[in-house]
Parts: structure tokens; sequence; C-alpha cells
């Protein structure tokens, strides 16, 4: 017998309060359902349910079933590397020495960090 007809009181406590964690910006993914879920039964006491895994499957069931919710797939956009990447990157290489070397003749303040580290910087 599904949690939802064994302990209805148990549901809408889950329902509340993963609706009031989205309310907060939060994003509410399978590992928070799954904590917030066995947080829940382990409050109320039940033995039965708190040594239950409650799987991803079941998760994303009851969240389509129970509150009508549905999980978005990631995109990856890195992945959709374009066929002419190294010309580019070439290309970005090439802009940003171009304007390091400009503004180092001008004599600014420019700061360049190249790899992200920290560890070298160039003056200008």
């Amino acid at each position: 017998m599904p949690p939802q007809a064994s302990y209805p009181q148990i549901v809408v406590d889950i329902e509340s309060q993963l609706r009031a964690m989205k309310r907060t910006g939060i994003a509410v993914g399978t590992p928070i359902v799954q904590a917030v879920i066995l947080a829940m039964f382990e409050e109320a006491n039940t033995p039965s349910l708190t040594a239950h895994r409650f799987s991803d499957n079941w998760v994303r069931l009851f969240l389509r079933q129970q509150m009508k919710w549905s999980m978005w797939k990631t995109t990856r956009a890195t992945a959709k590397i374009p066929n002419d990447w190294e010309i580019q990157c070439w290309q970005t290489h090439g802009c940003m020495a171009y304007q390091n070397q400009n503004a180092w003749d001008h004599g600014s303040d420019l700061v360049i960090n190249y790899d992200h580290s920290g560890q070298h910087c160039t003056n200008g």
C-alpha cells in the first residue's frame, strides 16, 4: 500500500514543505525530496517507512501524481561544441592579445588572469 493512502496527513505535510521550499527559490530535486520524505516519516515515528528507500523513480512518480510537478532535464550546452571550435578559440585568443597590447600601450590599469587561477597576471 503506498504511503499516500496509509499516511494522508504526512503526505500533506510533505507537500506543504516542498511547496514552501519551491516558493523560496530552492531548486527542489530528487535528493531534496527524498530527504524531506524521510525526515517527515522519521518525525512521525513510522519505522516501517523510515527504513524504506525511496528511489528516484518513486520520487518522480510521487511528484507527478501527487503534486502535479514534473522534473526538468538539464541541458548540456558543453556537449554542443561547434565544428570550427579551434578557429573560434584562436580568434578569441587573438582579440584578447590585441586588446591587452593596446591597453598596455596606453598605460591603463588592466589586469588579465589568463588561466583563471590568479597565478599568471599581467599589469598594464
